[in-house]
C-alpha cells in the first residue's frame, strides 16, 4: 500500500489566500452560504472537512452528508485550478519544496490528480 499525506497551505506553497477565497466560494456556490467566519484557529477542526462541518452545523443545524463534502471539496479543488492558472504568482513554491513535489512547474496537473483520489476520513 502506498499512502501520500499533502499539507501544502504553508508547507509546499504560499497559497493562503487564494485557498480561503476559493473555500468560501465554494461553500456559497454549492450551498448559498455567504457568512462564513474566517477565523480558521476559532474552529475546533483544523481541517477542511472539520471546518466544513461546523459551518454546515451553524447554517443548517445538521452535519453535512458524505456527499455534500465532496460538492465542496470537488468545487474547491475546480475554483483553486481555475485561480492559479489566472494568476499563477497566487500559488508559489516555499523554499525547499521542489524537493517533494519536483514537477512544481505543472501544478495545474497536480490539482487534477486530486479530483481522482479517493480521500478516506
Amino acid at each position: 500500500m502506498q499512502l501520500v499525506i499533502f499539507d501544502l497551505d504553508g508547507t509546499l506553497t504560499r497559497t493562503t489566500r487564494v485557498d480561503e477565497v476559493c473555500y468560501m466560494r465554494a461553500l456559497r456556490d454549492e450551498f448559498g452560504v455567504t457568512s462564513i467566519d474566517n477565523d480558521w484557529l476559532q474552529y475546533t477542526q483544523a481541517t477542511d472537512s472539520g471546518i466544513t462541518v461546523e459551518i454546515f452545523q451553524n447554517h443548517f443545524g445538521r452535519s453535512p452528508s458524505d456527499e455534500e463534502i465532496e460538492r465542496v471539496k470537488h468545487r474547491f479543488v475546480a475554483l483553486l485550478a481555475q485561480a492559479i492558472e489566472e494568476r499563477p504568482e497566487s500559488c508559489t513554491q516555499v523554499e525547499g519544496g521542489g524537493e517533494v513535489l519536483p514537477d512544481f512547474s505543472d501544478f495545474d496537473a497536480f490539482l487534477r490528480t486530486l479530483e481522482k483520489v479517493d480521500v478516506p476520513r
